[in-house]
């Protein structure tokens, strides 16, 4: 038997396999990709999810964070009020005369934050509307949407 030269998968250059193997084992044979996904009710995909965001707020600094989060989409947005780490409001909210927003973001953008596939460092220089007022709010933002690998096959 010949000893393994050669690996082929459908994966992405950023996959952990290849940091193992490296590149002279393992080829790959597709560029990484994204599904195109809609939220129609962001409320109740982030309550839906809200154990996942306390979780990774008690694991991060800001642990124990109490305050609000206004989320302007330009067009009408959300508040997000969190109670000594707990997510503990989760409300429509539009920008009043006199009331400011802690993050811009238009919606389609927020979508992208929400699915994890970018950070929110990694879509600020793409996208030049999405931005936090102050670095606990852009930390805040950090910490709550993370990039993540996603998988379809774990579905089926």
């Amino acid at each position: 038997d010949e000893p393994l030269a050669k690996i082929i998968c459908v994966l992405s250059g950023e996959h952990p396999l290849f940091h193992v193997l490296g590149p002279d084992v393992l080829q790959a044979t597709s560029e990484p990709y994204a599904w195109y996904m809609r939220i129609p009710d962001y409320r109740a995909f982030l309550r839906a999810i809200t154990p996942v965001l306390e979780q990774r707020l008690a694991a991060s600094p800001l642990a124990n964070y109490s305050g609000e989060l206004k989320i302007d989409f330009y067009r009408a947005g959300l508040k997000l009020v969190f109670s000594d780490g707990h997510l503990s409001e989760i409300a429509p909210w539009q920008r009043g005369e006199w009331e400011e927003a802690q993050v811009g973001c238009p919606p389609l953008v927020f979508t992208q934050l929400l699915l994890a596939h970018r950070t929110y460092d990694q879509i600020r220089v793409i996208v030049p509307d999405l931005w936090a007022e102050g670095a606990i709010n852009a930390e805040l933002l950090r910490v709550l949407f993370p990039a993540q690998r996603s998988s379809l096959l774990a579905l089926v």
